[in-house]
């Protein structure tokens, strides 16, 4: 039986971590969509600096200093998509609702364009 391809959430650091230890439940984006289901979470190289202490004084989050980037980071459900919500991290205009994180270590290696939608087997059923 063939391994249905796991679509790739773009996250960079230090919201991954915050979204795969159940800290975050929600991720904004400027789109909405109708898909349901298992996504892999991708953190880019880049880190979001400013997040670290964001994170520190609005929710009192210690963010590890070693977070993975450039990799795939662990899995998570999307279970809705929503124009307005009372979770705290909800900014808008649509959010993501997020269940079900999953971290772990498996490492694919760099995601090339051309797959930059789809992971591999290892990382779906890590």
């Amino acid at each position: 039986m063939r391994t249905p391809p796991l679509h790739i959430l773009v996250i960079p650091q230090p919201w991954a971590w915050a979204i795969l230890h159940g800290q975050r439940d929600m991720e904004n984006r400027d789109w909405p969509t109708r898909f349901r289901g298992r996504v892999a979470i991708h953190a880019p190289h880049a880190m979001d600096s400013a997040a670290v202490d964001w994170l520190a004084d609005w929710f009192g989050l210690l963010v590890p200093p070693d977070l993975p980037r450039g990799q795939t980071v662990g899995t998570v459900r999307i279970v809705d998509c929503v124009s307005d919500s009372d979770s705290p991290w909800f900014e808008g205009p649509h959010g993501l609702v997020l269940r079900d994180p999953r971290p772990h270590a498996v490492d694919p290696g760099p995601v090339p364009l051309s797959r930059a939608w789809c992971a591999p087997a290892e990382v779906a059923y890590a």
